[in-house]
Parts: C-alpha cells; sequence; structure tokens
C-alpha cells in the first residue's frame, strides 16, 4: 500500500511495504521499480534462482551466493560479532578455572594435615615394629641363649692362648678367645648380641633375662677382665716350657716381655682398659645382628 505523507514544508514519499521514504517524487519512482519492491509486492510470485538476493548480517546484499562468500571471509562486522563472542567465551572459560582452582587449593588445604598424621603413624608404627622385632628376637628366638657369665665360666682355655697373647698382643689373643668360643655356638645360644655396630649397642643374656648394657660396656668389661685373669693362671706353665726366657739371650725374650707388660701393663695410664675396649669393638663386630634375616 503506497501512502503520500505531506507537510508544511517538505514532502514525502513512503513505502510502507519496503518501509522506505524519500522527499523527491523521482527516486520515490524508481524505488518502485526496484527489484526488492516488486519482490515485496508480488510476494506470492515465485522468483528464479537466478534472481535471488542473497544478504550478510551487516546489511550488504549480493546477485551471487560466491560473493557473499568472499565478502563474509572479511565482514568486519561478523569478525568483531565472532571477536565478542570468543571474549565472553574466553571469560567464562577463565572464570571456571579459578573456581575449580580455589576448590582444588581447598581440597589440598584439607589433606596436607591427614597426609602429615598418616606419616607420623607410619614412622611410629615402623619404628615401633622394629623396637618390638628386637625383643622378639632376644625374648623369644634367643630365649634358651646361654647367660654370659655362664659362658665365660665354660671357655676351655690353655697354655696355647696365653701364648698367642703374647705372640700376636693382648687385643687380638683376648678376641680371638672370646669369638671362637661364640662362634662354636648357634646364633641363638650366643650371650650378647649387638644391635647397632656404630653405637656398640650391646644386649647381654644375665640368668634369665636380656639386657642392655650400659654406656660404659660394664657386663661386657667385667667378661673380658676375667678371661684375661683365666688366661694369666697359665702364666708359670708357660715359664716352665720356656726356662731362662727372662735373660736377653734367649729366643723367647721378647715374647716374655710382651706378656709380662700384658700382665702389668708399661706404666701408661688406663693401659688396661683401652685395650678392653678395642676387643669389645671386635667383639661386636662378630655379633651384630642381621636385622634382614632374623
Amino acid at each position: 500500500m503506497l501512502t503520500e505523507k505531506s507537510s508544511k514544508v517538505v514532502k514525502k514519499f513512503y513505502c510502507e511495504t519496503c518501509d522506505y521514504n524519500c522527499c523527491r517524487k523521482y527516486d520515490f519512482d524508481k524505488h518502485l521499480s526496484t527489484r526488492k519492491h516488486k519482490m515485496l509486492i508480488n510476494a506470492n510470485i515465485s522468483i528464479p534462482e537466478s534472481d535471488k538476493i542473497h544478504f550478510c548480517e551487516c546489511g550488504k546484499s549480493y546477485k551471487q551466493m560466491p560473493s557473499l562468500s568472499r565478502h563474509k571471509k572479511t565482514c568486519t562486522f561478523i569478525n568483531e560479532e565472532t571477536e565478542n563472542n570468543n571474549g565472553v567465551n574466553n571469560e567464562k572459560l577463565v572464570e571456571k578455572l579459578l573456581e575449580d582452582n580455589a576448590e582444588m587449593r581447598s581440597l589440598i588445604k584439607e589433606i596436607i594435615p591427614k597426609i602429615g598424621n598418616s606419616t607420623n603413624n607410619s614412622n611410629n608404627n615402623t619404628n615401633c615394629n622394629n623396637k618390638f622385632n628386637m625383643n622378639f628376637f632376644l625374648n623369644e628366638t634367643c630365649k634358651d641363649a646361654m647367660p654370659l657369665l655362664e659362658f665365660i665360666n665354660n671357655l676351655k682355655l690353655s697354655v696355647e692362648d696365653l701364648d698367642n697373647t703374647g705372640k700376636e698382643g693382648l687385643v687380638k689373643g683376648l678376641t680371638d678367645i672370646i669369638t671362637k668360643g661364640l662362634n662354636e655356638l648357634d646364633i641363638t645360644k650366643r650371650p650378647i648380641h649387638c644391635s647397632d655396630i656404630k653405637r656398640e649397642t650391646l644386649y647381654i643374656k644375665d640368668e634369665d633375662k636380656w639386657i642392655k648394657d650400659d654406656k660404659d660396656k660394664s657386663m661386657v668389661s667385667h667378661a673380658i677382665r676375667k678371661v684375661k685373669r683365666d688366661a694369666d693362671k697359665f702364666f708359670p706353665k708357660w715359664l716352665e716350657q720356656h726356662p731362662n726366657c727372662w735373660e736377653q739371650e734367649s729366643p723367647h725374650h721378647e715374647q716374655y716381655m710382651t706378656m709380662v707388660t700384658n700382665r702389668f701393663g708399661k706404666g701408661e695410664e688406663n693401659f688396661q682398659e683401652k685395650n678392653t675396649k678395642k676387643v669389645i669393638k671386635n667383639i661386636a663386630k662378630e655379633v651384630i645382628v642381621d636385622k634382614e634375616n632374623e
């Protein structure tokens, strides 16, 4: 439907069908002859495919579809809209990541204390198990072990043992006497065990129970001194076997002097105590508990 709009100043022409208006009659007549106007007026009339107009979202129209496709590749309106949509999507993605990150941090804060407690409990359990294993080894596996004093009293000493202390030295001589007796026993029957070679932690079978020796190794030291005294008892017999050994011309004079020094010392302070500590160190190496296999 075509109408005319009049004004006191300017006369306007308006096409309701196309929503088109102009001031000049010439332009209005030109509009009426356009394909767009005719297409809308004759909406029920089919238009050949070749006469179809292809529109872009930006408002531009093209007769050929390829032309429209080429235009869309560079159309700023479409690109800006895509960028805006991407911007919105990116903002949502960042927001989601921040939310997830916050949840993760909160979860970690809850888990860390539990992990710490679990580690402490595990360490405590491990320590308890290690201590229990040592106790079990001593009190169950080695429950029939020989008491230390009984072991020392049962050592079969001879003049040869004393002779060895003169040839090899007091420390090695006493070490050999004791370790020989220990090696003749089954591990579970031994009266002494070492759980820590670095600290020389020693456990002693005393009558019917196991006792951890003190830091001065008093129990083991007492046992070593007794072995030395028992060996010294063979000194008179050794002198009988080596007459005139005290004379410098005797081939046994040097060994004699060594044995005398072993018995009475050579004026050095704490001579016997120092030798005893060396013997203890040697014994500890022989009786260290193999915790992997026990």
